[in-house]
């Protein structure tokens, strides 16, 4: 017996000497030749306090804490498929019933307003305090001189699909006590849902976000089929364990592929011209049909409200490529970026180009940057028109976002800052205050 468990302890020693030299050696190889150091995160103090992301380091630590969290962040949910995982820290809050707090008790007496939307709303770059709904709940209450409190039910990724679903299940499981006015803020993700996955009969529409369709079809095969291993529940760790070891050789394949690539650019261009076209044209067939579905969705729920005697107002959710405000800090990468890995190539630059870089070899996508802004302001145009035939609230709030001046406002194309969250949730809550009198 013993010397078996010292053939063991041995065999143990061994392996675990043998990956800190495979992975310690692949992790000094690529910083070796990345030469890149790791993008410290931007709080306060880090220079011009107008260019912060987080309010604070503790703000960004709990919010990077949560995103990191064992297992997800996201639990399993019927209907919806995913929502909130509830959770506790400082600054980042998630009720038991999925619902992101707001930092301070409201009153029991206080009227509800209950808003609907994804990560944006959540907020994914804010403290409880300082997201859209904290900020619509101190100007609601400060304006109307009584106590509001307006519940955040913002899950990341959420299409107009699972916001209504989300209204509903609301509906049913607060009876009887109905919010006096709900609010969608939303719009982001089902446009982007028609540029991604990019299949002919447009089937990614139906896809929810954050993996979950992977993760609930792999789950639902191995269970079914009464599987006791799953190979992705091998492979990924495996996968996690040597993440420096298989990067490297995707580094060492990419710089073949580079090679051969640019051994005929031409064939390259013409393969990567038919590509964008093909593109094009799917993209543009999906962004009608997820507007048509966004539209539709949004009509069902200011129905779904009406038919529960609760007034409903929407507010477009703004996107850093439309806004006017001059661009700071890390909001020019964040609009630049997009260029290198998902807009593509015009005629003209792809026949400047001499030598493909590295990063357009594997890009992951070709969206027409022209198309997918118009498409967006397209959906914008349809729900202002919707609101106007229903006779219903609808905000924009980029007129106000555009006043901001140089000051960093976005955190991502589609996230806000904490600043940005308090305009955003001020221009949201003021036009809808007479729903409320």
């Amino acid at each position: 017996m013993k010397k078996a468990l010292g053939v063991a302890a041995v065999n143990i020693a061994v392996f675990l000497c043998l990956y800190a030299i495979v992975e310690g050696g692949s992790w000094a190889v690529i910083k070796f030749y990345s030469g890149r150091a790791d993008t410290p995160v931007t709080v306060a103090g880090d220079g011009d306090d107008k260019l912060e992301l987080y309010s604070s380091k503790a703000v960004g630590d709990d919010l990077a804490a949560r995103h990191d969290m064992t297992g997800s962040p996201m639990r399993y949910e019927t209907y919806v498929v995913y929502t909130n995982r509830p959770y506790r820290s400082a600054h980042v809050n998630v009720s038991e019933n999925s619902e992101r707090l707001n930092g301070r008790e409201s009153p029991a007496n206080a009227e509800e307003v209950w808003v609907f939307g994804s990560s944006a709303l959540f907020g994914v770059s804010s403290g409880d305090d300082e997201t859209i709904p904290a900020y619509m709940e101190a100007t609601l209450s400060a304006e109307l001189g009584r106590p509001i409190h307006v519940r955040n039910f913002g899950v990341e990724g959420y299409t107009s699909w699972q916001d209504l679903i989300n209204f509903s299940i609301r509906l049913w499981q607060y009876t009887p006590f109905k919010p006096k006015l709900v609010v969608f803020f939303n719009g982001v993700n089902d446009h982007y849902r028609a540029f991604i996955n990019e299949a002919d009969d447009c089937r990614h529409l139906l896809y929810t976000g954050v993996g979950s369709r992977e993760v609930l079809e792999q789950a639902w095969e191995d269970r079914s089929r009464g599987r006791i291993i799953s190979w992705p529940s091998i492979a990924d760790p495996a996968k996690r364990l040597f993440q420096h070891t298989t990067k490297l050789i995707d580094l060492a394949e990419n710089k073949i592929d580079l090679k051969v690539t640019n051994g005929d650019i031409a064939a390259w261009r013409k393969a990567y011209s038919a590509r964008r076209e093909r593109t094009k044209a799917i993209t543009s067939k999906c962004s009608k049909e997820a507007g048509g579905i966004y539209l539709r969705n949004m009509k069902a729920a200011a129905r779904l409200a009406r038919d529960n005697g609760i007034a409903i107002a929407f507010a477009h959710q703004p996107l850093l490529f439309m806004t006017k405000k001059p661009l700071v800090g890390s909001e020019i990468s964040e609009f630049n970026e997009p260029d290198n890995n998902v807009f593509a190539l015009t005629d003209k630059q792809l026949a400047a180009l001499h030598a493909v870089p590295a990063f357009r070899l594997n890009q992951l996508h070709l969206w027409d940057r022209s198309q997918f802004i118009e498409a967006y302001e397209g959906q914008r145009r349809d729900l202002l028109a919707m609101c106007r035939e229903m006779d219903v609230p609808c905000v924009v709030v980029d007129p106000e976002l555009d006043k901001a001046g140089a000051v960093l406002i976005f955190s991502s194309q589609v996230h806000f800052t904490f600043r940005g969250a308090r305009i955003v949730g001020q221009a949201i809550a003021r036009p809808i205050e007479d729903l409320l009198r």
